[in-house]
């Protein structure tokens, strides 16, 4: 089996716009803007990937660097197509690459889940569980229509700033008081803060917060150069857990995050990290200093990941800005939805998905 042809794809938001009669899935462009991947085999065999991140730029990457190196290629070797696609890589290793990257080795992973008519996660070790119970991240102002759904928690985006002072902190004291209320005593109560704090107002959102038994803070400063920070931060808020990792890009960064003591969790974002393949290595890391990986956002890759790992004990549900439990992703047909909070396990092979090409225009390079 060979790859012949790698077929790449980016949203029409005029389709998506007059289907949906508005834009309530919250794609936006350029930021996040989702590509989607393609691949087919001499065999008839193929793999589809629905990747949120990188847009016409990434698929500009695919197409100039990545093309040549897997067309005529044996897709069963993942390992080694994505090290040669690594080495190919002709900017720097960050976020546009590594969301290119991603698309791809999510679409190989599928590839061969649909060839051995096996499910993703039967390819990593198999399901460790029946059902993945999920959170549900969800605006502050419909937090109450989600709260009787069965979510085992719930984690609500704060915009309150350091320049916000005391007042800042009581708005967000507010916002959390009400996750309580309406989510329950047993519930997990988390805070996204978008790497918007610096350390002493992460350290007294925490001390303000400490009485509605807040699971963790997320992401509280700038990604990169924080560790030392993050350590002093574990050691003043505890119990209260600090969360890690959303945009960090390759399995080394989190090698340091991990092994120099800066996160009690870390969240690794499987379409912006370098899909399943380094996905798995963050989880070696992870695995042996007892730290959780939680995957970041909610989407078919991150379940079928967490159903193997024992050390992934629930994944995020984000709604964003919607009210009722729904896909959030338009591009993919097949997405896995939570009922009564949770995810049954899938047993379609691959990941299960098929592309939604009525929204779709297939990329061509126009220079």
């Amino acid at each position: 089996m060979v790859i012949t042809d790698v077929d790449l794809w980016t949203l029409d938001y005029d389709s998506i716009t007059k289907q949906a009669g508005g834009n309530p899935t919250g794609e936006s462009r350029p930021q996040n803007e989702t590509f989607c991947v393609e691949i087919r085999t001499d065999t008839g065999d193929r793999g589809v990937a629905v990747n949120r991140g990188g847009g016409e730029s990434a698929c500009k990457l695919i197409d100039d660097y990545f093309r040549p190196i897997l067309e005529g290629s044996d897709p069963a070797r993942i390992e080694h197509l994505w090290q040669e696609m690594y080495d190919a890589l002709p900017t720097a290793r960050g976020g546009l690459s590594y969301m290119a990257l991603s698309g791809i080795d999510l679409s190989l992973w599928d590839l061969k889940g649909r060839a051995t008519g096996r499910p993703v996660y039967d390819l990593l070790g198999g399901a460790v569980r029946e059902e993945l119970p999920c959170y549900v991240t969800v605006f502050p102002n419909t937090m109450e229509s989600l709260s009787d759904e069965g979510f085992i928690g719930v984690k609500i985006p704060t915009t309150a700033l350091p320049k916000d002072g005391r007042r800042g902190l009581d708005e967000l004291e507010r916002k959390v008081a009400r996750a309580r209320e309406y989510f329950g005593e047993t519930a997990k109560i988390m805070i996204d803060c978008f790497m918007d704090w610096n350390k002493e107002y992460t350290v007294r959102a925490a001390d303000r917060l400490q009485k509605y038994d807040l699971k963790w803070v997320e992401d509280p400063l700038p990604a990169g150069h924080t560790i030392q920070q993050y350590r002093d931060i574990r050691n003043e808020v505890k119990p209260i857990q600090i969360a890690v990792g959303n945009v960090e890009f390759g399995h080394r960064s989190f090698h340091q995050l991990v092994n120099q003591g800066a996160a009690d969790l870390v969240q690794p974002d499987i379409q912006w990290i370098g899909g399943m393949t380094e996905m798995n290595r963050v989880g070696h890391i992870a695995k042996p200093m007892g730290i959780p990986v939680i995957p970041h956002r909610s989407n078919i890759y991150s379940c079928h990941y967490a159903l193997a790992r024992h050390d992934t004990p629930y994944v995020e549900y984000m709604l964003g800005r919607g009210t009722e439990v729904q896909p959030v992703r338009p591009a993919a047909d097949g997405e896995l939805v939570p009922s009564n909070g949770t995810i049954t396990v899938p047993t379609k092979p691959g990941f299960g998905i098929e592309l939604n090409k009525s929204i779709l225009n297939r990329f061509v390079d126009s220079e």
